[in-house]
């Protein structure tokens, strides 16, 4: 194509066609949700670490605390800034993934940085509200 300078992916990419303003934020929450589909364990790792158990080992390993318990421990704070900050890691892969993506189905460049500003918060606004509801919980049944 004439002048184009660059290409994406073998894909010339053409600045002077612009994608519908609706294509880039779509592509981005669909890949954000197929990533978070993967890293389901980590939501399953927050959730776990944001509550309070039962460490006495007496009913399972996940037993919650109740007035009978002997030794309570959690939440565990260190495990729930590692995973939150793996679920930020997942959601910048979606944002790059959605760049690439709609980088070639439009044949535009659209920057990460705008992808990501709809891949972060969408998977960090609800790992803060899961763990700050679990770490709640866990405290005000102390």
């Amino acid at each position: 194509m004439r002048g184009t300078s660059e290409t994406v992916d073998e894909f010339p990419v053409d600045h002077t066609r612009r994608a519908p303003f609706w294509l880039a934020p779509t592509i981005t929450v669909a890949a954000t949700v197929a990533v978070n589909g993967l890293l389901l364990p980590l939501w399953i790792l927050l959730m776990l670490a944001s509550a309070r158990f039962d460490s006495s080992g007496q009913g399972g390993p996940f037993r919650s605390c109740t007035a009978d318990s002997a030794m309570c421990s959690g939440p565990s704070f260190g495990w729930i800034a590692l995973v939150i900050a793996a679920l930020a890691g997942g959601a910048l892969l979606a944002a790059v993934i959605a760049a690439r993506l709609t980088a070639r189905f439009t044949r535009t460049s659209v920057g990460v940085k705008s992808t990501a500003a709809w891949s972060l918060p969408l998977v960090l606004l609800p790992a803060l509200a899961l763990a700050g509801i679990g770490i709640i919980e866990s405290l005000s049944g102390a």
